[in-house]
Order: structure tokens, then sequence, then C-alpha cells
């Protein structure tokens, strides 16, 4: 399966995340890998994994960027303090060539310069998988005045023209749009 991947890659084809997460599901001989991310606000959030096996180095490092890939995108929508990854055998010698793909200021590491600002820093860590709990159910999110109140601005900002800039850390931002 791996292979054909490879060669839809080569070709130029999409491989979203979404469809290799789901082709990789399904796959029985697939090893199992759970990430949890430490948000700023110490929240806790897992997301589970399965790694198909492979079995040439160009196998491994797709499944490495496979990973990193995910990495980003969580660390991207949340941001965080700790990624740890919760694996065993060939899964977490795999998950430990993560972290690197994350030191050069540019690309995946635009990320941890926004956690160093935000959280103070980023780490990676791997642990086995006989380590790995489940979080609690969350609670479900309580009703405030400040709810009623975004849903009102947020109806009131459908009606006309709006521009948004964002002037982050690692980029720039624009977005405008008319009702």
């Amino acid at each position: 399966m791996l292979s054909s991947l490879l060669r839809e890659a080569e070709a130029g084809g999409p491989l979203w995340l979404s469809r290799l997460r789901a082709d990789f599901e399904k796959m029985p001989e697939a090893l199992p890998l759970w990430l949890r991310l430490t948000c700023p606000d110490g929240t806790r959030r897992d997301y589970a994994l399965r790694l198909p096996p492979w079995e040439t180095e160009e196998e491994r490092g797709f499944l490495r960027g496979y990973l990193c890939a995910h990495a980003y995108n969580l660390l991207s929508a949340f941001s965080g303090s700790q990624l740890r990854f919760f694996c065993d055998g060939a899964a977490a010698r795999l998950a430990r060539e993560v972290p690197p793909c994350f030191e050069r200021p540019d690309g995946l590491g635009k990320v941890k310069n926004v956690a160093r600002r935000v959280c103070g820093g980023l780490r990676f860590a791997v642990s086995p998988l006989a380590d790995y709990t489940p979080l609690p159910a969350p609670k479900a999110p309580r009703e405030t005045a400040l709810g009623p109140a975004l849903r009102a601005l947020a109806a009131e900002a459908a009606r006309g023209g709006l521009v948004g800039l964002d002037v982050g850390g690692s980029d720039i931002k624009l977005a405008a749009a008319l009702d």
C-alpha cells in the first residue's frame, strides 16, 4: 500500500492526511500510536493514529512526514507546551525522529516559535504505549453571557464589508469579506 501511495505522490497527486489516516486505520497490521497535546491553558487533547508497517527507507521517510504533518497541524491549531507520542517498537523509533524536523525557524519550526511566545517553549516526548491512559471525558461547556454577545456580533458581521489583518510572529495574513 505504501509503495502505491509513494507512486501517487511522485506523480503529483494530492495525498490528504484525512484519506491517509482513514486508509491506515483499516489496516489490522498497523501500529497504534497516540498523540497527547498539552495546550497553552494546561488542558490536554488526545489523538489516535495508526502507522502501517514499512519496508524501505523511502516508506519510512514518508511515514515520518505523515507524523510531522499531524504534529504540525495540531500545534498550528492549538499551540502547546508538550506533544507526547505514546507508542512502542518501530513506531517509537519513528516518533523520536519527529522533533528534529521542527528545529528550523522556518517551515515546521514556525510552530515552535509560536509555542515559545505563548507557552514558554515546546517539548516533544515519547512514552511506551503501556503508559497511555485515556483522558477523562470533557465536561459540557457552560453557557455564559459571553455566548449570546458573541453570537450577536457574528450576526452583525454577516452584513457589510470586513477586513481582517493578522500580523503574527511567523507571517502576515489578510482576509476580506463582503456580506
